[in-house]
Formats: C-alpha cells, sequence, structure tokens
C-alpha cells in the first residue's frame, strides 16, 4: 500500500499524481481522465474533499468545496 507522493494509472488509462494515505488518494493531487476531464485539488480517503477544481472536456469548470466526491454535496 503505497503512502507518500506518488503516481497511479489505472487500466481504463485515468491517470493521477500526488498524495496516498493506506493505499487511496490522500491530500493534494490532480487527476485525468481518459474522457477528457481534469481534477486538482485535495482528496480525503480516495474521494475529492475540501477544496478542488473540477474541468470538463467541454470547458465548463468548478472551483470550490468537494465532499465526499462530489461538489457542495451535489454530482459533479
Amino acid at each position: 500500500m503505497p503512502d507518500g507522493k506518488g503516481v497511479m494509472q489505472k487500466s481504463n488509462g485515468d491517470y493521477y499524481e500526488g498524495t496516498f494515505k493506506n493505499g487511496l488518494k490522500h491530500g493534494f493531487g490532480w487527476e485525468k481522465f481518459t474522457n477528457g476531464d481534469f481534477y486538482k485539488g485535495q482528496y480525503i480517503n480516495g474521494l475529492p474533499e475540501g477544496i478542488g477544481e473540477y474541468n470538463w472536456k467541454d470547458g465548463a469548470s468548478y472551483k470550490g468545496d468537494f465532499k465526499q466526491g462530489l461538489r457542495n454535496g451535489y454530482g459533479l
């Protein structure tokens, strides 16, 4: 189980670079998804949590608070 800084590439092509704790994304990092979306910000226990920025491939973006992977408690 990785701890500290590292890189993870999933079999579907999603790519994460940042910090890990007990094998989960935890702390600051960024993630590029195969669908063209991009997230940069805080993670807790593998999910976006705290301040972050999500950019959709169509150019739309959201900067703000995330809780358990959702923006302000709502879906992405």
